[in-house]
Order: C-alpha cells, then structure tokens, then sequence
C-alpha cells in the first residue's frame, strides 16, 4: 500500500464577505489535497510546522480529525501560526492578506515512502493502484 506524504504551510483563512467575518477554516495548498485523500481513506502524512498557539493545535487537531497523520507537524513555541485574510467581492473573488511568521527551513525527511507535494501530481500515482 502507498504512503502519500505532503509538505507545506498550514494557515487560518478567516473569510469576509461584505466586511464581516464569515467562517475560518485551516488550509495551505499542499495541506488541502492532504485533507481530501485523508478523507478517502488514503495512508497519508503532512510535514509542516505550526505555532505553539490556538490556531495551531486546531490546524493539528484538523488534519488529525480528517485522516492525516499529523505527527511530523513541528510545533515551535516561540512562533505564531499564520493566518490569511481572504475578502471575497461581490463575485466571490478573493483578495487575501497573510499574517505571521515565515516559515523555517523544514528538517530533511527520512522516508522510504513517496514524496509529493502536488495534487496533480497525487492523483497519476492513485489511478495506477486503483
């Protein structure tokens, strides 16, 4: 059975519409197609880092939530979790700000498992087992 491992950044994106805050939702790109293969029941883990603060252990607790082994998620105690400030227009188009720190330099993984941090790229490896 294939292992999916994913690597990037973990943010809140808080959503305005009209001004007002409309919900809050963890996310990234990378983190995204890892929460959909979570929910497909696919073997998965995301190596990333949060901050030592609310927003990330709700980021953690989400991911684990989902399916996805959040167990090489490095949660720094001297840094804050970004969060991103997506207003939407009238079209739903957003228009977004980031908050927080940047992220380090992520620890080199040592794994025997497959490496892929697109969901395009994802989705060829999946077809061929099913």
């Amino acid at each position: 059975m294939r292992k999916v491992i994913g690597i990037g950044e973990t943010v809140l994106d808080i959503i305005f519409k009209d001004e007002q805050p409309i919900g809050a939702y963890p996310g990234g790109s990378a983190f995204n197609a890892l929460i959909s293969l979570g929910r497909s029941g696919i073997d998965c883990t995301f190596i990333s880092e949060a901050g030592n603060d609310r927003v990330g252990r709700n980021v953690i607790s989400f991911l684990r939530d989902n399916g996805v082994n959040a167990d090489k998620v490095n949660v720094f105690p001297e840094s804050k979790s970004p969060i991103s400030l997506a207003f939407l227009d009238q079209h739903n188009d957003a228009e977004s700000l980031v908050s927080g720190k940047k992220l380090r330099v992520i620890k080199k993984a040592s794994f025997d498992d497959t490496l892929i941090t697109w969901l395009n790229q994802l989705l060829c490896p999946l077809k061929e087992t099913m």
